[in-house]
């Protein structure tokens, strides 16, 4: 986890999904990572994560944060904004080093704050890479992985449909990692279809609260296909508010992507045309956004 330190104000925790579902993380013991068994998944820390923010805010309740419909778009206009980019300020996250989020930081005003949430881009640009072991484990079709797999660099792969190109290079001896472009168009993925948004008792359980999600159109209102989703909205309720004091002076943000990519066992031809279940495939996973009062 690393981090980025503001002076203005500040909070605690947003989890973004990047997929509808989660694995578990891949057990990794001496920079040996014990694959997932055909049709699984685990998630891995990738070596290179960059995500788009656009807004981050504070709210008092849920009242003052109207969510998106398909005729009414998101509006946080009454919560405290902290964070502003309207053309997006793209952050990277890789060994030893994060970007800086570049656009309008705003101290909120003093006071108890239930909610926060995080605008950003439904794109994720990862690079990965695992050494699987002597005894990689075995793919769907019955043959053997190879020992070492990576991400292939220039894939685009779109989590709303059954087909994608292979996105994983695996080898006898270890490749480079490339770059892989990760769209979420859909909350659920391509087995349950168009899920837009995760609210009520769907909430989702993460680290410091619950999580409500949203995939926007470019007007900010709720997509209803995937073909217009540019957007994912998340909404945290606070399990402990976040208090800011008139003797805040401070803010510190760290990107947490230990989860940040998924790898998994089984997967589609290299034209998206057929099932090969012969591949492994890598695949975006969870970040978290930890902001700290000082």
């Amino acid at each position: 986890m690393l981090s980025l330190s503001k002076k203005f104000g500040s909070f605690t925790l947003l989890s973004i999904l990047a997929k509808g579902s989660l694995a578990a993380a891949c057990s990794v013991s001496s920079g040996v990572t014990t694959g997932p068994s055909a049709t699984n998944s685990c998630t891995i820390t990738p070596s290179y994560y960059a995500v788009t923010v656009y807004e981050m805010g504070l709210c008092t309740s849920a009242a003052p944060l109207t969510a998106p419909t398909a005729l009414v778009a998101f509006d946080a206009s009454m919560c405290q904004k902290v964070f502003e980019s309207p053309s997006g300020s793209e952050v990277s996250v890789s060994v030893g080093a994060t970007s800086p989020l570049v656009g309008t930081m705003t101290r909120p005003a003093s006071g108890t704050y239930q909610y926060g949430y995080m605008k950003i881009k439904n794109e994720f640009s990862i690079k990965a890479s695992v050494d699987l072991g002597a005894s990689p484990p075995n793919l769907l079709n019955g043959t053997t992985s190879e020992r070492y797999c990576a991400t292939k660099d220039g894939v685009t792969i779109d989590n709303s449909t059954s087909f994608n190109p292979d996105s994983a290079v695996c080898a006898a001896s270890a490749p480079t990692a490339g770059t892989i472009t990760a769209k979420v168009n859909d909350l659920n993925g391509a087995s349950a279809g168009n899920t837009f948004e995760v609210t009520g008792n769907n909430r989702i359980s993460v680290t410091g609260g619950t999580l409500a999600a949203h995939l926007l159109t470019s007007t900010d209102k709720l997509a209803q296909s995937t073909s217009t989703v540019t957007g994912l909205l998340g909404v945290q309720e606070f399990t402990t508010p976040v208090v800011v004091t008139d003797d805040s002076v401070g803010f510190n943000t760290a990107f947490d992507v230990s989860n940040g990519s998924t790898f998994s066992n089984g997967g589609y031809s290299t034209d998206g045309s057929s099932y090969a279940g012969s591949d492994m495939t890598f695949d975006s996973g969870p970040f978290s956004v930890i902001i700290t009062v000082q």
